[in-house]
């Protein structure tokens, strides 16, 4: 190329000076590589001259490329999940305002990922460990990491370890949990279909899940009721229980005899039922229950009443469902004075709903006995009532097999 000629004028030379910048072609046939200038001083140099403050002009070409811009991307502290757990997770990235369209690679099944926000969610419905590999492609660069995605199993309750088929006061219910992926819980107990009761003083707290309060010295007997415990949106369904094992001043004599047991008055009634099978429990002597005391003169009248919490046993008795303490019969010492009277307890219903196949579920029965030396105390519902000599409560937990 030829000379570039760049400058101004300076007005106090006459003729004018100008400044030139830049390398003669090859064939240009002037001077020598560097810079040259008219008009000046014998003596002076192209270097003497950069004083007077006028910058140069570099011009250039070659076979050079630029690095596409990068970001950076880290997987972050990555939560385990667990089958059936709700899981979400964002990556770092650096800078951290990067822009641009998100991917990923080797998630597993029932998980998502957001293609703008690069967050990962969803509920994991596949087990195992996930090499998965997450880019980020934009006008503000590209970057990808390769992270380790663990999916453990499903949250589920095994009540093996307990003395009882519930969890009790002082016990833990991370002694009773399996699976999982380790976030915290929570603990709640509705009132609710097969929910069961608890005694009025008696709660779960919400966030330690341990039972708080004591039954009044009124309420005899033994409660069971369904705690929901969740982590990340899984839900478990766990027995809670607890017994108030005296019974008030001047109450009659209550027990209950258990497959063999005489003193099964206190222990959770237990049954089982299959998916799709009709519910069946007791009936044919067992449980069979025995209350003492009131008779007198030889002369012994009887009567109780029950409730019965709502369950998937149903309530009203019809074609597939029924529930009931009959039949009943006077006891009598060895003298053969009557003492008291006896009754069993049954109930059976229609197949379970689905929402409880595979979770158990709390009947509780509150009993109430009369016995009189008259025909009239204990007649009628309201009459037992006024006059009974004991309550007890009872709870029937069926679990599924």
């Amino acid at each position: 190329m030829g000379w570039r000629i760049v400058g101004k004028r300076l007005g106090a030379v006459a003729g004018g000076l100008w400044v030139l910048t830049g390398c003669p072609s090859a064939d240009s046939g002037v001077g020598t590589p560097g810079t040259a200038s008219a008009g000046m001083a014998p003596g002076s140099t192209g270097a003497a001259e950069s004083s007077t403050g006028f910058d140069t002009l570099a011009e250039g070409s070659g076979g050079g490329t630029t690095a596409a811009p990068t970001v950076e991307i880290g997987c972050g502290d990555m939560p385990a999940g667990a089958l059936g757990a709700e899981y979400e997770h964002g990556f770092d990235v650096d800078p951290p305002d990067a822009s641009g369209t998100w991917s990923v690679e080797g998630l597993p099944e029932g998980m998502a990922f957001s293609p703008f926000g690069g967050e990962l969610s969803g509920i994991p419905t596949q087990e195992g460990s996930f090499e998965i590999t997450v880019s980020l492609d934009g006008p503000d660069g590209t970057g990808e990491a390769t992270c380790m995605l663990e999916v453990g199993a499903a949250l589920t309750v095994d009540l093996s370890v307990l003395a009882r088929p519930c969890l009790g006061p002082g016990d833990s219910v991370t002694d009773v949990l399996v699976g999982g992926d380790g976030s915290a819980l929570t603990c709640a107990t509705p009132s609710s279909n097969g929910a069961g009761t608890r005694p009025e003083a008696v709660t779960v707290h919400e966030e330690t899940c341990e039972i708080e309060g004591t039954p009044t010295p009124e309420e005899w007997g033994t409660w069971v009721w369904i705690t929901e415990v969740r982590q990340a949106g899984a839900v478990v369904h766990v027995p809670f229980c607890i017994t108030q094992d005296t019974p008030p001043k001047d109450s009659f004599e209550v027990t209950m005899t258990r497959r063999g047991d005489v003193d099964a008055l206190l222990e959770p009634l237990l049954g089982s039922f299959s998916a799709g099978e009709p519910l069946v429990f007791g009936g044919e002597g067992d449980p069979a229950f025995a209350v003492t005391g009131g008779c007198g003169g030889g002369a012994c009248f009887y009567g109780f009443s029950f409730s019965a919490g709502a369950s998937p046993f149903g309530g009203d008795c019809g074609q597939d469902s029924c529930i009931g303490l009959g039949p009943s019969a006077i006891i009598t010492d060895d003298g053969g004075a009557p003492i008291g009277f006896s009754h069993e307890l049954y109930a059976f219903g229609p197949p379970t709903p689905d929402g409880f196949v595979g979770r158990p579920f709390v009947m509780p029965w509150e009993l109430t006995y009369c016995i009189a030396d008259n025909d009239a105390d204990c007649d009628g519902s309201e009459s037992i009532l006024a006059n009974a000599g004991a309550h007890v409560h009872v709870s029937l937990l069926m679990m599924p097999e």
